[in-house]
């Protein structure tokens, strides 16, 4: 799965990540374990800010 997949957020391991639901995929992880969520040791993100990423995703992920 790439980091991110323009225009698929759901596609996307980032959001996976940000959404602490990565967990879904540790069988194709190396070693089995597809680690912690975003950001490491602390809070989810609010999400009105994981939804901000998504729509970025969404829109193609724009380097701007």
């Amino acid at each position: 799965m790439n980091r991110v997949e323009r225009f698929y957020p759901l596609d996307s391991f980032l959001m996976h990540k940000l959404d602490d639901t990565q967990g879904a995929f540790d069988a194709s992880c190396t070693g089995g374990d597809c680690g912690s969520s975003m950001p490491l040791g602390g809070s989810l993100l609010p999400l009105i800010t994981r939804d901000s990423i998504r729509a970025w995703i969404s829109s193609g992920a724009p380097e701007n």
